[in-house]
């Protein structure tokens, strides 16, 4: 799983179409369509719920958009720290994530 498949499903759920959020992250919809499906096979769940137009989310897809509004968020907040020390404004370096997750982002 890639940060930017949790990026791309967060447009998905914004946009509620595959070409709209695929405009948005700069891929083309092939690719943008093929991410997606590797991140409902990575997780073991249906995401997107296809039968509607626009397109909705499943209850497991609702569930998963809010923890990646928050991997993310961390992730950019990890980012900019990680710059502060690099410019010497910091000294510490803090790591979140749902627990549930963190095998994903931190492997032993």
């Amino acid at each position: 799983m890639e940060i930017r498949w949790l990026e791309d499903f967060i447009a998905l759920a914004r946009t509620r179409h595959f070409s709209r959020a695929a405009d948005e992250q700069h891929v083309t919809q092939p690719t943008f369509s093929r991410r997606i499906k590797l991140l409902e096979e990575e997780m073991g769940v249906t995401l997107i719920n296809r039968q509607t137009l626009p397109l909705s989310l499943t209850p497991a897809g609702e569930e998963f958009l809010t923890l990646c509004e928050q991997v993310t968020d961390r992730v950019r907040l990890t980012r900019d720290r990680v710059r502060e020390i690099s410019a010497g404004q910091q000294r510490r370096i803090m790591v979140a994530a749902p627990q549930s997750l963190l095998p994903q982002f931190l492997p032993e």
